[in-house]
């Protein structure tokens, strides 16, 4: 499993996105709510010497909803769930630590019927 995957997995575990999270390239005509995800980079940490088998991903993580108060709602129930992820073991992954910090004030399009809230994730893990 990959660490793509077990974050999709878990932000799946949402009621109210279940079968609902897409990567950026693969949503098509959605009603909200949904959550998108894009992989912005990934990395093996270095220390001085050399690699550390510590490896990081980070993503944008694209919270959408209907409204306000169901943004707020939804962003806090995926917020939970991708924090919740730290020190916790797949058959091939560790993850180490989880940050999740929301990188800009909510959109509340007026031309559109939706609003949405941007979390940039960051993810230390090894494999096992």
């Amino acid at each position: 499993m990959t660490v793509e995957e077990i974050i999709k997995n878990q932000m799946e575990r949402c009621s109210n996105v279940s079968n609902k999270v897409f990567s950026l390239t693969s949503i098509k005509d959605e009603r909200p709510p949904y959550v998108l995800y894009v992989t912005e980079k990934s990395d093996e940490v270095d220390d001085l010497d050399d690699g550390t088998g510590l490896m990081s991903e980070d993503f944008s993580i694209y919270v959408v909803a209907r409204s306000v108060p169901e943004l707020v709602n939804l962003s806090k129930i995926i917020r939970g769930l991708l924090l919740s992820l730290r020190e916790t073991q797949t058959e091939d992954i560790y993850v180490e630590n989880v940050t999740v910090k929301q990188t800009a004030p909510d959109d509340r399009a007026r031309e559109t019927t939706f609003c949405s809230r941007v979390y940039d994730l960051h993810i230390d893990y090894q494999e096992v």
